[in-house]
């Protein structure tokens, strides 16, 4: 009998391929998740340096110049920390996203895979009953030749 061959395993193959280049995708979006995320806790620790840096400059003395700048670059400081925080809930997103897309291609990947362990289940039964039929008549023809 011929050798088991998977009908299916060129389309096996590309979704193979599929599910790797969706997981490089996720891996790099972790990356860029990490990043934004190390880009938050940078903006937040410089504005409490910040926040302590003007604090030590005033040291009790009120000088509404002084004021009015330190309040200006904290506004800003927090303009740029919200910034920071919505790159990284994108991140997030996207990573979310991703892991959605990548869970559709392991699941079609596990679907063909199931079908190749069935139809090699069904090749090999038909090979045991060949083998047993070949069996059978070759017993069949044994007992049934004229004994010389």
């Amino acid at each position: 009998m011929k050798r088991f061959v998977f009908r299916y395993r060129t389309l096996l193959e590309v979704r193979e391929r599929e599910q790797r280049r969706e997981e490089g995708q996720l891996s790099q979006l972790l990356a860029a998740q990490a990043d934004a995320l190390r880009d938050v806790e940078r903006t937040e620790n410089e504005a409490r340096q910040q926040r302590a840096s003007f604090g030590q400059h005033l040291q009790g003395r009120v000088d509404l110049d002084t004021v009015h700048m330190m309040h200006g670059c904290l506004e800003a400081q927090e303009r740029l920390i919200q910034m920071a925080r919505d790159a990284y809930d994108a991140a997030c997103a996207r990573t979310e996203n991703q892991r959605e897309v990548l869970l559709k291609a392991v699941q079609a990947v596990e679907v063909l895979n199931k079908l190749k362990e069935r139809d090699l289940n069904h090749w090999r039964s038909a090979l045991e009953a060949a083998e047993a039929a070949a069996l059978d008549e070759l017993a069949t023809l044994r007992y049934t030749r004229p004994a010389f």
